[in-house]
């Protein structure tokens, strides 16, 4: 099964849904790097799993093109912003195969996503998960699928 397949199925499950402002995005994540083959992310917060990816020798951080090109070849794609006010969490998703989706709140044209938060979807570009405050990052598994 393909890692984007499994982030489209596993974003719309009930189990996924925001519970009382408690949001799952980090078990999400994890859950989809799993299928894709890497259990480094395990345990781990969204605020957590940036930083482990952003310092980690096998994920390489890509402009958004680069990161809707990558997911349309079927790589793991993890969309990140990491909170700088401790005690608040970030936020993470996973792009999926799909077109640059213009993001008026944003100003430029970001990848699709699934995400799972506070709207969980599987359709939307980048800009509908982080706010223009929290403009995400992007970072590429170099492992195989």
């Amino acid at each position: 099964m393909k890692s984007s397949y499994f982030a489209k199925r596993l974003a719309g499950l009930a189990c996924m849904q925001s519970k009382h402002s408690l949001t799952f995005c980090n078990e999400f994540v994890f859950l989809v790097a799993h299928e894709a083959g890497t259990d480094e992310l395990w345990n781990k917060t969204a605020n957590e799993i940036v930083e482990h990816i952003k310092l980690s020798e096998r994920w390489c951080e890509v402009l958004e093109t680069q990161a809707q090109t990558d997911a349309n070849q079927e790589k793991l794609v993890i969309a990140g912003w990491q909170s700088s006010h401790e005690g608040y969490g970030g936020h993470v998703c996973i792009v999926i195969p799909g077109m640059m989706q213009n993001s008026p709140s944003h100003g430029i044209m970001l990848p699709t996503v699934a995400n799972v938060g506070v709207s969980n979807f599987h359709w939307n570009h980048a800009g509908f998960a982080f706010s223009k405050e929290k403009r995400p990052r992007f970072w590429t598994w170099k492992g195989e699928l």
